[in-house]
């Protein structure tokens, strides 16, 4: 069985995961995926794996610890969120578990999708079944989902002012060069950003967001500009429908 500071071990795991700027090398990340397949097998060990699994990361321990503190004020007793853990439920469909949070992060692909899709749910359905410590969970996500947002937003905003390189952007965003490689990475891969040059046909590419070797890692000496699917990003068309009627 888990005690009160395992339960919080796995918790600030799962919101580390879902704020991390850069991806995890694929060890890591399989043995993430089979922390997640068995986290519900009970075994009191699991926790110590997950600390020793977050100190081979040095980003990810950073975000680890501070979960860990902020988990601390919120839970000072945590034998509910230990029994909603340690022991099974009945099968409402729309119950939000542990099992059901384990699921959605730590075993997806991509953990702030994963955790985009659990609060989306969240939303949809509402968690009128979910234990206490887990709606305070959710809480505690949503605030760690919008916060990695926030920075990805910052740095288009910080981009959409003018062409910027990797080594420039910290001190415009108040984020660490690691961090902004990271964030910027990701946003190239999703077509946000690209290389800003002199050429107006490879402008005219950018801005109209053709993809260009998209894996490549991004040097950090290149100028970066928002390609039109990171402008609407930022700005998106609302399209408000005509009123029948009186004119």
């Amino acid at each position: 069985m888990m005690d009160s500071n395992d339960l919080i071990t796995i918790q600030a795991f799962m919101l580390a995961l879902v704020q991390l700027d850069d991806e995890l090398p694929d060890d890591l990340h399989q043995a993430v995926h089979r922390i997640g397949n068995e986290l519900t097998q009970h075994r009191p060990e699991l926790a110590e794996e997950v600390r020793s699994l977050v100190q081979q990361h040095a980003r990810l321990n950073e975000l680890y610890e501070t979960e860990c503190r902020h988990l601390q004020e919120l839970y000072p007793i945590q034998e509910r969120a230990k029994r909603v853990i340690n022991g099974h439920h009945a099968g409402d469909v729309d119950e939000i578990t542990w099992a059901h949070i384990a699921n959605a992060i730590l075993k997806a692909d991509d953990y702030y999708s994963g955790a985009q899709n659990l609060l989306r749910r969240a939303q949809a359905h509402g968690v009128p079944n979910a234990s206490g410590d887990v709606k305070v969970f959710l809480s505690a996500l949503q605030r760690a989902v919008t916060a990695t947002r926030e920075r990805a937003i910052a740095i288009l905003k910080a981009l959409e002012q003018r062409p910027l390189t990797i080594r420039s952007l910290p001190s415009m965003v108040g984020l660490s060069v690691d961090q902004s490689r990271a964030i910027v990475q990701s946003l190239w891969e999703k077509g946000y950003v690209d290389q800003f040059t002199g050429n107006i046909f490879r402008s005219l590419a950018a801005l109209i967001g053709v993809r260009h070797h998209r894996n490549e890692s991004i040097d950090p000496d290149t100028y970066l500009t928002l390609t039109s699917k990171g402008h609407f990003f930022l700005h998106p068309v609302v399209v408000v429908g005509r009123r029948e009627g009186k004119r």
